[in-house]
């Protein structure tokens, strides 16, 4: 199975990262395709969605919501920490609510 690369804004990063994910095999579903008679287009298309939708950004691993609406930083360790914790799961500070 092949992987794509693809530069694109990362919502967690706040930044343009590049994204990995699955690879489409277009000349595969071209073949098939024809040998079908176009009834192998709308699989090929569904393919293509589900593989864009699975791409990762690079830098952070993330594809989720941003991460100022679910971690707030650490005021010592600058870590990213969930919002409802308590303490930073890095260096054990307590966090004010």
């Amino acid at each position: 199975m092949s992987s794509q690369q693809v530069m694109k804004y990362c919502r967690r990063c706040a930044n343009s990262t590049i994204h990995v994910g699955p690879g489409t095999s277009h000349v595969l579903h071209f073949l098939l395709s024809l040998v079908t008679v176009g009834i192998w287009l709308p699989i090929w298309f569904l393919v293509h969605i589900s593989n864009a939708s699975q791409m990762k950004c690079g830098q952070c691993g993330g594809r989720g919501p941003r991460a100022s609406e679910t971690h707030v930083r650490c005021p010592d360790c600058k870590e990213l920490v969930l919002a409802e914790a308590n303490k930073c799961k890095h260096c054990g500070t307590k966090l004010v609510v």
